[in-house]
């Protein structure tokens, strides 16, 4: 995989409504969650699209320095709240990559080894010829497949986001349905993450008080 393969997409167009604020501007470890997310993929991509709500005004979120000096770039959802696939569409048109990563803007521990794992497992040929290469990679965990983050083929992706939304469905997991999709178990990437903390998201003011702090 070249580096200049891979773009980075952070979903950030949430309402926020179990969390009562806007949550991605909350502060954790002196950064905001949305730039934790950012950094993170800033370690695996070399373009970073963050998908937001949509704002007349167009105000985008200050951000900090992020290592490695990504392109970062902002789109905004077609529509207020609709859902992250609806924001994964906007995104994803915006990309240069062949692959993509896409990754929730309320996750603060990304680890950027299995990101990377997941990259470099999607970017390898088909096992034989009868085999289809994988168009997506996901995580498993507790035996359920998790929908973030995960890796996809671009081409395909744009494919199946499209079909998705015309069917009426709004869902990540309506798209993953209508690609080929292989999973990392935890077996192989417990080894680089032992404590799960890149499927780690805060959807409530209670999850953040969980974290354990950085020192």
């Amino acid at each position: 995989m070249r580096a200049g393969d891979t773009s980075g997409i952070v979903l950030a167009g949430g309402r926020s409504s179990r969390f009562g604020s806007p949550k991605l501007e909350v502060l954790l470890d002196g950064a905001s969650l949305l730039e934790h997310a950012i950094r993170a993929v800033a370690g695996v991509a070399t373009e970073i699209i963050v998908a937001l709500p949509p704002d007349p005004a167009g105000h985008d979120p200050e951000l900090g320095a992020i290592t490695g000096n990504p392109r970062v770039r902002f789109s905004r959802d077609p529509e207020a709240f609709g859902g992250p696939l609806a924001g994964l569409a906007a995104a994803i048109e915006a990309t240069s990559g062949r692959l993509a990563i896409v990754v929730g803007g309320d996750m603060p521990r990304l680890q950027p080894s299995v990101l990377r794992a997941m990259l470099d497992r999607l970017g390898q040929p088909a096992s034989s010829p009868n085999h289809q290469a994988p168009e997506a990679i996901v995580l498993t965990s507790d035996g359920v497949r998790r929908p973030l983050p995960v890796a996809l083929r671009v081409e395909a992706a744009r494919r199946a986001v499209a079909e998705t939304l015309e069917s009426g469905e709004r869902s990540l997991r309506g798209m993953l349905a209508r690609l080929a999709v292989e999973e990392l178990d935890p077996e192989s990437w417990h080894v680089l993450d032992p404590h799960s903390e890149t499927l780690v998201d805060i959807d409530a003011p209670s999850d953040l008080e969980a974290l354990d702090p950085r020192g």
